[in-house]
């Protein structure tokens, strides 16, 4: 041990001469292992438990002598056995010390403990008298994913690896029979005569790599991700083979094999990348972060394997040297894997080991007779004397805790610390003795997981389990500190085209990009979430008044504004914003999410693309809503509702060509109501399948009593469906069964099917309607005229009838100026040969305009209000003629459906 300089202090000069008195007498040994973190046992010559130190019965939960006097054996899972006799048997006959080898060691509690060991022979050292164990329980890490799995077996491959060659194909089987992987495979780098690429060792998939000539390996090297990670020696990951030009030559390999994704590493020997460790998976997006980290730990043990067995006699000649008295001494401190240092009572530094210096970057010379506060993190640099009071004072007598330093080249180290003091025989502390662990990966890795777990693996945001957590904590911060906040639920107007239109990472990208949008709005006090699928949350605190919610609302809608570029177009996105505000006086934050949700959808009833507040009229509305869904539920049961029929007129003729099935209920306690009312959420659950069977099943009963004269003159039968149950995969097999069962020809049924719908998801509802038309089925566009469908659309659905909605005609009636419009509708239709139905016609007014436009069918109150079925039947024997007789009855239900339809 080198003396203190010149110019430390008389303290100095007293601990370092206490130094050297302990360094002569085993108290000095003792000290070392009493106070090491690591594992220290000693064995006799026939493996027998003889000591065992603090850390070892506190770690594997030993009581100070209860394992002392048997085989280290008995504690030795049976299949690492042989590892650790043969590492045993070697250091015993040769002098050791051994290599790092891993095994399984039982703790008191009978769980299997992963210990990582090296044995070093002391038999003949009068002070010892026994094979010395250093070693650290290594479990905890070797379990943190599939990664490190891999790296536990591979670890003990590289133990027993005897020949390099053997060591990269046993590591390459491990990868793919522990880790998931389809193909691991270890390429050298050739350098003469030209550079290229050898596989040296392979498993799993290996056709993959069949056949690969001298061109292939050498472009690859040139201008592929292989050579990139060779010529970086940094990791490439490519998530989708086929979105990487750079790899077109091996596509065909990619797809023989059914390899997707891929994962290369660099093997650094030294300075110097002399192969790569490249990993394959048939799953898209297989490799995550934390894994090609970890792979990238297993490629670096594998360059250190390779060149430790590469330089085998180097390392035998040293651990011959490292056999003198002065490395059994000194076994607990230079040698030791962890980090340790001695320091004065002062905190100056009497002496460090290698670790310690490769831990913090800086020459021993540097340390040395100095404080350790120059390079301590400036947030912990006091932690050193804190600790060091509290044992002088007597608080505690061994002191653990974690502390950063900053490494020379500028990067933190967190280490873990273990200190105590070194005491004479008369309990005088002399010194003290710090063991240390680099926990800087392990904190790291924490950390990631931790964010992982809490933020949206997509865009990055806060997740659901987050902002649940931060709306807690604002709704009490609301409710101690006064002010108000707000919940902002933000769901994406009609998403699923992106998805359905240009495929799910077109979608994801999109995603991104609200997400960079609303971020830049977001104030740095709140918080921005991804709810899941394309909604999001805005918690926004420290509003002075529930108004001003209303211009963050605003900022929110107006950032979506501007077209997002989506592959070659240019896609408006818009979104439909749900608010509720709290001031943590009542309720929950549960209740406040309900709340916006209920906004939410009120806006979404709205027309989308606008900011809806919260109101108790939601909730109540929201409420009778639901009751109406379960008496609908009860009403359908019981067969209570009533499927009506509104005849269908050739305007010039007014000759009855066909009728439409209108459903009707007449509620026990609410009296008549409204179809609007109860059929406008039926898209949001089974119950519209149900309410669909049973008008289908309904209409085409009647239908089938309709008389007829000629084919000709068969009425058809117009039946309205939910966009849901129109694209609903199974709807067209149960259009044609109920066809069948029912007798009625396929070409009298009309399926007709909303605007909205068509616009929501065109390509789905072109499928379809054709699917219905192969069955002979025709199919109606429901409400033209209420969204944004252009007459170009018309040719992609094809529809064989349109159906002008009623408000457009009486726009088209009421204003000259519309009616043009209306005309054109008629004109481009006739072009396209498709039918043209106008509703509305009320009166004769009504009737007289739409006949001078071009308009050929129509229905309206004008002709009949919706009939029940024995009068429906009558109209098709008789025409409209059936009705001319004027009755109370005839005049009663006209009335009730016009009272009906206002509502």
């Amino acid at each position: 041990m080198k003396e203190p300089s010149k110019g430390t202090r008389d303290s100095g000069r007293d601990s370092a001469r206490a130094l050297a008195r302990l360094g002569a007498s085993e108290r000095w040994f003792e000290a070392l292992v009493a106070s090491s973190s690591d594992l220290l046992v000693v064995l006799d010559a026939e493996a027998v438990l003889t000591y065992a130190n603090p850390a070892s019965r506190e770690q594997l939960g030993f009581e100070e002598g209860s394992r002392t006097g048997r085989s280290v054996f008995d504690l030795i899972h049976p299949e690492d056995h042989e590892i650790a006799a043969t590492a045993f048997a070697d250091v015993v006959s040769t002098g050791g010390p051994s290599s790092p080898f891993v095994i399984r060691i039982m703790n008191v509690e009978g769980d299997w403990r992963l210990i990582e060991a090296v044995l070093t022979n002391c038999l003949d050292d009068p002070a010892i008298r026994g094979v010395v164990v250093n070693a650290h329980d290594v479990t905890e890490p070797l379990h943190l994913t599939r990664a490190l799995r891999v790296l536990t077996d591979v670890h003990r491959i590289l133990v027993g690896a005897t020949n390099e060659g053997d060591l990269l194909e046993r590591a390459c089987q491990s990868l793919v029979a522990k880790g998931a992987i389809k193909l691991a495979w270890v390429g050298y780098v050739e350098r003469e005569p030209r550079p290229r690429i050898t596989a040296v060792a392979r498993a799993g998939r290996t056709a993959f790599l069949d056949d690969v000539d001298a061109p292939d390996a050498e472009a690859e090297f040139d201008g592929g991700i292989i050579g990139e990670v060779l010529r970086t020696g940094t990791a490439r990951v490519v998530d989708d083979v086929r979105r990487a030009p750079e790899l077109s030559r091996w596509w065909g390999r990619y797809d023989a094999t059914g390899l997707v994704s891929g994962c290369a590493l660099p093997l650094a020997i030294g300075s110097e990348v002399v192969g790569v460790l490249a990993l394959h998976s048939d799953e898209v997006g297989f490799f995550g972060a934390d894994e090609v980290e970890l792979f990238g730990g297993l490629a670096q043990d594998l360059a250190y394997g390779v060149g430790r067995l590469r330089d085998a006699a180097e390392l035998v000649s040293a651990q011959e040297r490292l056999r003198t008295s002065e490395q059994r001494f000194r076994l607990a401190f230079e040698a030791n894997a962890a980090p340790m240092l001695f320091s004065d009572l002062g905190d100056r530094v009497i002496d460090v080991n290698d670790a310690f210096c490769r831990m913090v970057g800086r020459r021993r010379e540097e340390i040395v007779g100095r404080e350790t506060r120059p390079f301590s993190h400036p947030e912990d640099a006091s932690l050193t004397r804190e600790w060091r009071e509290r044992i002088l004072a007597g608080d505690v007598d061994q002191a653990r805790y974690v502390k950063r330093y900053v490494h020379r080249d500028g990067h933190v180290v967190t280490a873990e610390i273990t200190r105590s003091a070194a005491r004479d025989e008369r309990g005088r502390i002399l010194y003290f003795v710090s063991s240390e662990r680099d926990v800087t990966e392990e904190s790291l890795r924490a950390a990631r997981l931790s964010h992982q777990a809490l933020h949206d693996p997509l865009t990055g945001l806060a997740n659901r389990t987050l902002l649940e957590d931060r709306l807690g904590q604002a709704f009490s911060r609301a409710a101690r500190q006064g002010g108000f906040g707000a919940i902002l639920l933000i769901d994406l107007d009609d998403f699923k085209q992106v998805n359905d239109t240009h495929g799910h990472l077109a979608g994801d990208a999109l995603l991104e990009a609200v997400a960079r949008r609303l971020t830049g709005v977001a104030r740095a006090s709140d918080t921005l979430a991804r709810f899941g699928g394309d909604e999001f949350i805005y918690l926004a605190e420290g509003l002075a008044s529930p108004a001003e919610v209303e211009v963050v609302a605003r900022r929110f809608r107006d950032a979506l504004a501007a077209p997002f570029a989506l592959e070659d177009t240019a896609r408006r996105q818009r979104a439909s914003i749900g608010v509720a505000v709290f001031d943590g006086s009542e309720g929950a934050p549960s209740e406040v999410l309900a709340d916006a949700d209920l906004a939410l959808y009120e806006a979404k009833s709205q027309g989308k693309s606008c900011y809806v507040l919260f109101t108790p009229d939601l909730r109540e509305e929201a409420v009778l809503s639901r009751s109406l869904a379960r008496d609908l539920r009860e009403a359908l049961e019981a067969g209570d509702l009533e499927v009506r029929f509104q005849p269908v007129v050739d305007l010039a003729s007014l000759a009855v060509v066909g009728f439409e099935a209108l459903l009707r209920w007449d509620h026990p306690i609410r009296g008549a109501v409204a179809p609007r009312e109860f059929l406008a959420g039926l898209d949001e659950g089974d119950l519209a399948a149900a309410v669909t069977a049973y008008t289908v099943e309904g209409a085409l009963e009647a239908a089938r009593g309709w008389p007829t004269r000629a084919d000709s003159e068969r009425p058809y039968l117009g039946v309205n469906v939910t966009a849901r149950q129109f694209l609903d995969p199974g709807f067209v097999t149960q259009v044609d069964a109920a066809l069948a069962r029912h007798g009625l020809d396929a070409a009298r049924l009309v399926v007709e099917v909303s605007e909205e719908a068509a616009l929501g998801d065109p390509e789905g509802c072109a499928a379809t309607a054709a699917a219905l038309r192969a069955l002979g089925v025709r199919v109606a566009l429901d409400g033209f005229g209420t969204g944004v469908t252009s007459l170009g659309m018309l040719a992609d659905l094809a529809p064989d009838v349109i159906k002008v909605d009623v408000s457009f005609v009486r726009e088209a009636v009421a204003n000259p100026a519309a009616a043009p419009m209306l005309q054109t509708i008629l004109e481009h239709a006739a072009r396209l040969d498709l039918g043209v139905l106008v509703e509305g016609v009320e009166d004769e007014t009504v009737l007289e305009r739409v006949r001078a436009l071009g308009a050929r069918y129509g229905q309206g109150f004008h002709f009949a209000p919706a009939l029940d079925a024995e009068t429906a039947r009558a109209v098709a024997r008789a025409g409209l003629g059936a009705l001319q007789p004027t009755s109370d009855l005839t005049t009663w239900v006209k009335s009730a459906e016009r009272s009906a339809q206002s509502r």
